[in-house]
């Protein structure tokens, strides 16, 4: 082979190569796409999870003691909130790592929302143990209690609940 077909090779091979390179950042592959996905999903699930937790929150704020109005337990009620979209996320995040799949809500089977419910159920106790145990917040006499746990009924239902909500109603949205 003489310098200039070998040079020419060179060329071309470069040229292909970039031309490979180009067309991967005009046409996403599957992982950019993917993770467009994803970042779509995590944004409709805070979207979602913020606004039912919220409501929840401010529902439910009457049961614990030092609630003395809406407007007062507001700011609370909204940083509450926030603690729970970031419970959610570790749900979503724990569950794509299980699962193997980051869009895995889309797929979502009874044994997953069976699991979520335990899992829910399980860190609203210890949540609502660890709270209750360092005097975070304490609960008015009207709050229902579950019997030996002694921890708040909504708190709880609110983690069984929303997680799932969340993720289901999500799913209509992706």
């Amino acid at each position: 082979m003489d310098p200039n077909s070998i040079a020419n090779y060179g060329l071309h091979t470069l040229i292909k190569r970039a031309r490979k390179t180009s067309s991967l950042l005009h046409c996403p592959n599957k992982s950019v796409k993917t993770m467009s996905k994803l970042a779509k999903t995590l944004l409709i699930v805070a979207g979602i999870s913020l606004l039912l937790n919220f409501v929840w929150e401010n529902l439910q704020a009457p049961l614990y003691q030092g609630y003395s109005n809406f407007w007062q337990h507001l700011p609370i009620c909204s940083v509450a909130s926030l603690g729970d979209v970031l419970i959610i996320f570790v749900l979503y995040f724990l569950w794509a790592i299980i699962k193997k799949d980051p869009l895995w809500i889309s797929k979502m089977s009874k044994l997953d929302v069976i699991l979520l419910i335990t899992v829910g159920a399980l860190i609203a106790v210890l949540i609502e143990k660890w709270a209750l145990g360092t005097a975070r917040w304490e609960y008015t006499s009207t709050m229902p209690l579950i019997p030996y746990a002694n921890v708040g009924l909504l708190p709880i239902l609110q983690m069984v609940i929303l997680p799932w909500a969340s993720y289901r109603l999500a799913r209509k949205y992706i």
